[in-house]
């Protein structure tokens, strides 16, 4: 489930980068964000795009990590600010908004949004800071072959709790994640979450996120 973390952190903070060049140079952006996303390994299909001097507005995208499609959504607006990069997505009913600061601080906030792959809904904000704030509310989710059918999480900095039904269990705990802003994909978590039947351990880097079931 951690791998959302992945889906997310590493567009929108390549997203700030492509926001401070564009506002300095005059290439079309839609060419600059294309080119830092092909650095970081991440590949946007769209159907359609437009941009003017402050926005970018793509409809039928597609975003690939590699050779693996991990999200799909109707429409995404780019707008730049003085102060950082707001971003608007929709998927079906779904949506994501978000900004990222210039300092890559990120607030983000989904309501019913459908459109990451192995995630069938998530509602929420979080604020990414020195560490991640606010709540989170995941429903079907595929992790390593272990469907969750439900996750709801709380963060408050480098530490979360929170409750996940899962395999006809209810199971409560939390643990620690450390945020690498840098590089999200390096960023670690190590989770114990128990119930009466049995625990689930998530642990490592997002890269490389291990659940194990016992």
């Amino acid at each position: 489930m951690r791998k959302i973390f992945i889906n997310f952190l590493i567009p929108l903070c390549v997203f700030l980068t492509v926001g401070g060049v564009a506002s300095v140079v005059s290439l079309p952006k839609a060419v600059l964000l294309d080119k830092l996303l092909g650095e970081a390994d991440i590949h946007i299909l769209t159907r359609r795009v437009e941009e003017n001097f402050r926005k970018v507005i793509m409809e039928g995208v597609r975003i690939f990590k590699g050779n693996s499609e991990i999200a799909h959504l109707d429409k995404l607006n780019l707008s730049l600010t003085l102060s950082g990069l707001k971003l608007k997505g929709t998927c079906g009913e779904g949506r994501l908004e978000g900004f990222i600061s210039y300092r890559r601080n990120l607030k983000l906030s989904f309501d019913k949004f459908s459109c990451i792959e192995r995630v069938g809904e998530l509602s929420g904000e979080v604020a990414i800071r020195n560490g991640i704030f606010g709540t989170l509310n995941l429903k079907g989710i595929m992790a390593q072959g272990v469907e969750v059918e439900s996750a709801e999480l709380k963060f408050t900095g480098e530490k979360f709790e929170g409750v996940i039904k899962a395999m006809g269990m209810t199971l409560k705990g939390g643990g620690t994640i450390k945020v690498n802003r840098e590089n999200p994909a390096e960023s670690e978590i190590d989770a114990l979450f128990k119930g009466d039947l049995g625990r689930v351990i998530v642990r490592g880097k997002l890269s490389s996120i291990s659940v194990h079931v016992r």
